[in-house]
């Protein structure tokens, strides 16, 4: 896969999880994994 589809994708689920989580995990939690991941996977 391509680094763009990766991006998409992620912008997706990210996406999906501000629907799905409307307290403090995502600000928190889940979008400090997700930029951790993107940084990890970047390596």
């Amino acid at each position: 896969m391509e680094e763009m589809e990766y991006e998409k994708i992620i912008n997706d689920i990210e996406i999906l999880l501000n629907d799905i989580c409307k307290d403090d995990r995502m600000k928190y939690h889940i979008i400090p994994v997700v930029n951790i991941s993107k940084e990890m996977a970047k390596k």
